[in-house]
C-alpha cells in the first residue's frame, strides 16, 4: 500500500512541477481539481515538493498560491507537447496500454516543436495575460525581436499557433510557435485594446457553409464522408480560424471551384458573421 501511495504522490509532485514551470503558479485548488484529493493531502504534497527542491517556490499573498523563485528550475522533465496540451487545452494525456500502439499505423511528418526551455515564458504570459519579448523567425523577414501580448492558441495541421497583439505592427497577429527562438518575460502590461477582448477576429464567430465540389464524380460519397445534410453542412468557427479550417479539411475557398475535386472534395458555399 505504501508503494501505491508513493506512486500517487509522485504524480502529484510532477503536476506541481508542471504548473510551476508552465503556469508560473500553483496552489492547493489546482491539485484538488486535478486529483480529487483532500486539502490536507494537497498541503502535504506542496510541503514535500518544497523539501525536495530546496524551497523553489515562494508563497504569493496577492494570488494566494505559490510562484517560482528567480532561480527556479523544474524538478522533472516535461515535454513541449505536454506543456502545450496543458496550457492550451487544460489536459494531460494518459497512455493506458502502450502495447495497443501496435494496432495502428500512421503516416505523418514528425512535428518540430521548440524546446520547452525557450518558450515557457511565452506560455506563462498567456496564463497571466502579460507581455513577453520573443525572438521570431519569419519566412518573409527572417529573425526579429518582438514584444507581443499573447492571449490564445490555434491548433491546426499538427502545428501550434499563438494569437497575440504585436507591438511592432500594432495589430493582432498569429505566430507559429515552433518559430519562436526564445522568449523572455517583460514588465510591460497590455492595455485593454491590446488584450483578447479587443481581438475582433478572435471573438467574431462566422458560419461557414460547405458542400461537395460541383465537379466531383460521386457527390453522395463525399456527403456521406463529411456528414452533409441535404448537400450542405454549416460550421460555426472564430473568424481568425477560417484559413486553418479550410486547409485542415482540404476545402476550396469560395470562388475557387476550379481547383481539382480530387484534392478539394469540398468547397465553401458561403461565409456569414453570426
Amino acid at each position: 500500500m505504501s508503494d501505491l501511495i508513493d506512486e500517487r504522490q509522485q504524480k502529484r509532485l510532477r503536476y506541481i512541477d508542471l504548473c510551476a514551470y508552465v503556469l508560473g503558479f500553483v496552489n492547493r485548488k489546482l491539485l484538488l481539481n486535478r486529483f480529487d484529493i483532500k486539502e490536507a493531502y494537497a498541503s502535504r504534497d506542496i510541503k514535500k515538493y518544497q523539501a525536495l527542491t530546496g524551497e523553489r517556490l515562494q508563497y504569493d499573498h496577492k494570488h494566494k498560491g505559490y510562484v517560482p523563485t528567480d532561480w527556479f528550475t523544474p524538478l522533472y522533465e516535461h515535454t513541449t507537447e505536454e506543456a502545450i496540451d496543458f496550457i492550451a487545452e487544460g489536459r494531460q494525456s494518459l497512455f493506458c496500454e502502450p502495447q495497443f500502439s501496435s494496432h495502428s499505423c500512421t503516416s505523418s511528418l514528425s512535428i518540430i516543436r521548440p524546446d520547452l526551455e525557450r518558450i515557457y515564458h511565452l506560455l506563462r504570459s498567456i496564463y497571466w495575460g502579460d507581455c513577453v519579448d520573443i525572438s521570431y523567425l519569419s519566412r518573409s523577414s527572417g529573425e526579429s525581436n518582438r514584444l507581443i501580448a499573447p492571449h490564445g492558441f490555434i491548433r491546426s495541421g499538427g502545428f501550434d499557433y499563438v494569437r497575440a497583439y504585436d507591438y511592432s505592427s500594432r495589430e493582432f497577429r498569429t505566430f507559429k510557435l515552433n518559430r519562436v527562438a526564445s522568449s523572455v518575460a517583460s514588465s510591460v502590461q497590455p492595455k485593454e485594446d491590446e488584450s483578447r477582448g479587443a481581438d475582433t477576429e478572435w471573438n467574431q464567430l462566422v458560419q461557414v457553409t460547405i458542400k461537395a465540389h460541383p465537379r466531383a464524380s460521386h457527390k453522395q460519397t463525399i456527403e456521406f464522408d463529411y456528414g452533409l445534410q441535404r448537400g450542405r453542412r454549416k460550421v460555426d468557427i472564430p473568424k481568425v480560424a477560417i484559413l486553418f479550417f479550410l486547409a485542415d479539411w482540404n476545402i476550396a475557398p469560395k470562388g475557387h471551384e476550379n481547383l481539382p475535386s480530387d484534392f478539394y472534395p469540398l468547397v465553401v458555399e458561403d461565409i456569414v458573421e453570426i
